[in-house]
């Protein structure tokens, strides 16, 4: 018996459809997506940094915003890579957060008793 170059292929019928591949399976394509949300996070928590940084509460919101969307990336690579690394850096991270959190709000109370205004540009007059 000869085997030419479909012998290992199954036998197409004229009526049957054709089955395609799909390049990604579930779980790669819930990862794309994740790390799509979490790229369109870390950007929008960028440029409203950039945008809106005359009023300090948005600004502190913004840095809130990037190092959630690191979070969320330390723990899919943590995840992905069955990993306890990322785990430990995003409880560092939300650590640190958490501080500059606490921190930041004490000062921009402590800043509008003394002005009645959140302006970032008015900060140099508290020298």
């Amino acid at each position: 018996c000869v085997q030419g170059l479909g012998a290992g292929l199954p036998e197409r019928r004229p009526g049957s459809a054709i089955q395609t591949r799909s390049y990604m399976n579930e779980g790669e394509m819930l990862g794309a997506a994740y790390l799509t949300s979490t790229d369109i996070m870390f950007w929008s928590g960028l440029i409203g940094a950039v945008v809106f940084r005359r009023n300090l509460i948005v600004m502190l919101l913004c840095t809130e915003i990037v190092m959630l969307a690191c979070n969320m990336n330390f723990l899919f690579a943590a995840a992905y890579l069955n990993d306890m690394t990322g785990v430990i850096m995003s409880i560092t991270i939300t650590t640190i957060a958490a501080c500059e959190t606490a921190i930041g709000l004490a000062l921009c109370v402590t800043y509008f008793h003394i002005r009645s205004a959140t302006d970032v540009e008015a900060l140099n007059l508290l020298k």
